[in-house]
C-alpha cells in the first residue's frame, strides 16, 4: 500500500455575477459551517500517522477550503496549484507517484476535473458535490492502482436531518433523501472495511441498504425505469454478497443463547459453536475479497443517483402530496395481505414479511418530513416483521443447517446443530398458532 489520494471539492461558494471575477468567488456561511460539521469525520478517515499534504486550486473558494481543513488537522502548510484549477490530469498522476506509505494525499479541486481525474483514475464517474470528500487507498503507483475507502458529503450527515422541503418538487426532494440514505450505507462499508468481525457493523450496512431499497421502491414512480432497475440489482447483490455471513452470526447468537439457557445439551465445547466459527471465518475471508467490488457498485449507485436530468415539463407533484397519498396504498396494500395471509404456510408469510419490513423502513426513513397513519403503529410493526422472521427463519436455517452437517460431517456438531433447528421450529409454530388462532391478529386498529 502506498498511502491514501484524497479527492475533495470546495465547499459551497458565492454566486458569480454576471460581471464577475470568478476566481474571487468565496465559501458562505453555509458552505463554511457545513464543512466544519464534516471535520471529524474527514480526520477519523484520514487515520492517524500519517504524513498529510494538502494542495489546493489557487481559486479563493478552493484555498478556503484547504485552509479550515488545514487548521483542524494541525496548522499544516496549503500548497497552491496552478494545475488542479486547469485540470492537468499527469501532473495529478505525478504528485500520487510521489506517495510513500505514510502519505495522505489531499486534493482540493474544482468540477469537471475532480469526476474526470475519477474516471481516468479508478474507471467510474463519480460527480463531486460541493464540499464533497472521496478517499482511496493507493495500492500500486505504476500502474496506479486505487481501492476506494470512504465517502463524505457535508451538507448530509444524517438522514434524518435532511432539509426536506414538504412543498417542494417530489423528485428532488426524494434524491435528497436518497442521497443521505447513501451516505449512510457507505459510512456502514467503511465501518465494516475495519470491523468486519463485529456481527452488529455487518446487521447495520444490510439494514442501511434495506431501508434506501424500501424509499426507492417507495419513491420509484418518481425515479427513471432504468435508474431504478440498475439501483436495484446493484443492492440486491450486495446484500447477497453480505447475507451468509449474517445468517451465521444470527445462528451463533441464537445457538449461544440456547446453549446459556440449557447447558445440559452440550458436553464441554460446542462442537456445532465451533463449525460456526470456521465457517464465519470462511466466509469473512470471502467478504473482505469482495469489499473492492462492493464499493465499487455502491459509488456506481452515487453515480445514478446524482447524474444531472434535464427538467421534466409535466406538472410538478409536491413532497408532501406524493407522499402521504402513496403511503395510505402502501399501508391499505399490507393490511389487506396481511388479513388474507395464511400463516400455516411459508409462501404466503414471506411476501408479507418483505411488505412489512419496506412499510416499517419507510415510515421509519419518512417519519420527520409527514403525517404517519395513527392506526399503524411502528413499534407494533417491527414485533410483527420479528415473529414472521422468526417463522420464515426458522425454514430457511434447517437447510442452511443441513448444508453445514455434509460440509464439516462432525457427527456431533450435527446432534447439536439439532437440537438448535427444532428449538427454531417450536418457536415458529407457537408463532403461527398465536396468529393463526387471532391471538396476535389485532395489528392494524
Amino acid at each position: 500500500m502506498y498511502g491514501k489520494l484524497i479527492l475533495m471539492r470546495h465547499g459551497k461558494a458565492q454566486g458569480l455575477e454576471p460581471d464577475g471575477n470568478d476566481a474571487a468567488r468565496e465559501l458562505t456561511r453555509n458552505g463554511i459551517n457545513e464543512l466544519k460539521a464534516a471535520l471529524p469525520g474527514l480526520q477519523e478517515g484520514i487515520g492517524q500517522g500519517m504524513e498529510i499534504r494538502i494542495l489546493s486550486s489557487p481559486l479563493i473558494r478552493a484555498v478556503q477550503t484547504a485552509q479550515i481543513l488545514a487548521r483542524e488537522l494541525g496548522d499544516l502548510p496549503v500548497a497552491e496549484c496552478e494545475w488542479i484549477k486547469n485540470g492537468d490530469f499527469e501532473a495529478l498522476k505525478s504528485e500520487i507517484q510521489t506517495a510513500t506509505s505514510h502519505t495522505c494525499l489531499i486534493i482540493i479541486g474544482h468540477e469537471p476535473f475532480l469526476s474526470g481525474w475519477a474516471t481516468q483514475l479508478y474507471g467510474l464517474h463519480i460527480p463531486f458535490r460541493k464540499g464533497m470528500a472521496v478517499s482511496f487507498a493507493i495500492e500500486s503507483l505504476n500502474p496506479i492502482r486505487l481501492k476506494p475507502h470512504w465517502l463524505i458529503q457535508p451538507d448530509v450527515l444524517e438522514a434524518e436531518c435532511v432539509n426536506v422541503d414538504k412543498k417542494g418538487n417530489a423528485v428532488k426532494e426524494f434524491h435528497k433523501i436518497f442521497r443521505a440514505q447513501f451516505q449512510e450505507i457507505f459510512d456502514m462499508y467503511r465501518e465494516i472495511s475495519h470491523r468486519i468481525d463485529d456481527p452488529e457493523s455487518v446487521h447495520q450496512m444490510r439494514v442501511k441498504i434495506r431501508i434506501f431499497r424500501s424509499t426507492l421502491s417507495f419513491a420509484k414512480p418518481l425515479v427513471e425505469e432504468d435508474d431504478y432497475m440498475q439501483v436495484k440489482e446493484i443492492l440486491k447483490n450486495i446484500m447477497t454478497e453480505l447475507g451468509h455471513l449474517r445468517e451465521i452470526d444470527v445462528m451463533m447468537m441464537d445457538w449461544q443463547n440456547l446453549i446459556k439457557t440449557h447447558p445440559e445439551i452440550i458436553t464441554g465445547e460446542s462442537s456445532f459453536l465451533h463449525t460456526l466459527r470456521v465457517e464465519r471465518d470462511e466466509e469473512k475471508h470471502r467478504v473482505n475479497n469482495e469489499l473492492k467490488r462492493i464499493a465499487e457498485n455502491l459509488l456506481r449507485i452515487w453515480g445514478i443517483i446524482n447524474e444531472e436530468k434535464p427538467e421534466s415539463e409535466d406538472e410538478v407533484t409536491r413532497f408532501e402530496d406524493f407522499t402521504e397519498k402513496h403511503l395510505e396504498k402502501w399501508s391499505e396494500k399490507v393490511k389487506d395481505s396481511y388479513e388474507s395471509t395464511d400463516f400455516k404456510e411459508i409462501s404466503s408469510i414471506h411476501p408479507l414479511r418483505i411488505q412489512i419490513k419496506k412499510l416499517r423502513y419507510v415510515m421509519s426513513a419518512l417519519g420527520n418530513f409527514i403525517r404517519l397513519d395513527k392506526n399503524i403503529s411502528l413499534s407494533r410493526l417491527k414485533i410483527l416483521q420479528d415473529d414472521i422472521g422468526i417463522v420464515c427463519d426458522a425454514a430457511a436455517n434447517y437447510h442452511i443447517i443441513e448444508k453445514l452437517d455434509e460440509k464439516y460431517k462432525s457427527r456431533k456438531s450435527a446432534h447439536e446443530s439439532a437440537f438448535l433447528a427444532g428449538y427454531q421450529q417450536r418457536r415458529a409454530d407457537e408463532i403461527v398458532a398465536r396468529y393463526f388462532d387471532g391471538v396476535d391478529r389485532k395489528v392494524f386498529k
